[in-house]
């Protein structure tokens, strides 16, 4: 289960960057392509993390729920007594591409926008 149009931004998130970064050359040259490409991508990405890549899904028993930053699985058999409490085959991941692309992304983004 994906949100609304989730595939939808899967394939037009990087073919409007594309279509930006195709464009840059008829920036005025007191304007830098990095000037706008970086702000964009940062919005991309940020619709990308909030509703594309998030999912649930139920397979064999089992529920997956993911984001950009950990994936957690656990059995649909799992009993959560209280809210908050973690259901015994609970098993997190963390997804250390996702963290690198995030810290490289911001870090690219914030310097080309202020210097």
């Amino acid at each position: 289960m994906h949100l609304p149009g989730a595939r939808v931004v899967w394939v037009l998130a990087p073919v409007a960057f594309g279509a930006l970064a195709v464009l840059t050359p008829l920036l005025p040259a007191r304007v830098g392509p990095d000037m706008v490409l970086a702000p964009a991508a940062l919005l991309l990405w940020a619709v990308w993390v909030l509703w594309a890549y998030p999912e649930v899904t139920y397979r064999d028993g089992e529920f997956v729920v993911r984001n950009p930053f950990r994936t957690v699985r656990f059995s649909a058999s799992s009993a959560v007594e209280r809210a908050g409490d973690r259901p015994p085959a609970w098993v997190q991941t963390w997804n250390l591409p996702g963290f690198t692309l995030t810290l490289a992304l911001v870090a690219w983004a914030v310097t080309a926008t202020l210097l």
